[in-house]
């Protein structure tokens, strides 16, 4: 008998956790935040509502945000089109030129 409680308590925590955690990543999806220039660890950054996506410069290149980790934006979505990637701007090819960032970006819950 004191093994199935133990059994139960166990598995009760268990579940509690796994929802715990659906309900925290639900809740980043569907944050809003307004539109604009952010300041994180340090560094500028620029929240994009319409590609609901974070970009970064060093001033020499840009960069987007995804997967917990920065990569060189390639002007693959609305951010920048109209102004930097019409001026001759192109996305730099992977080398030990490209120093990407590894900041991360603030989220309000």
């Amino acid at each position: 008998m004191r093994r199935h409680w133990l059994t139960i308590v166990v598995l009760a925590l268990l579940v509690g956790m796994f929802a715990g955690s659906l309900i925290t990543q639900a809740s980043q999806v569907n944050v809003k935040i307004d539109p604009g220039w952010r300041f994180n660890e340090g560094r500028w950054d620029f929240w994009d509502a319409d590609d609901r996506a974070w970009y970064h410069t060093d001033g020499r290149n840009w960069y987007t945000y995804g997967d917990d980790s920065w990569r060189v934006y390639n002007f693959d979505k609305n951010f920048g089109k109209k102004s930097f990637y019409r001026e001759g701007y192109t996305a730099p090819r992977p080398g030990p030129d490209v120093v990407v960032p590894r900041h991360r970006v603030y989220i309000p819950r």
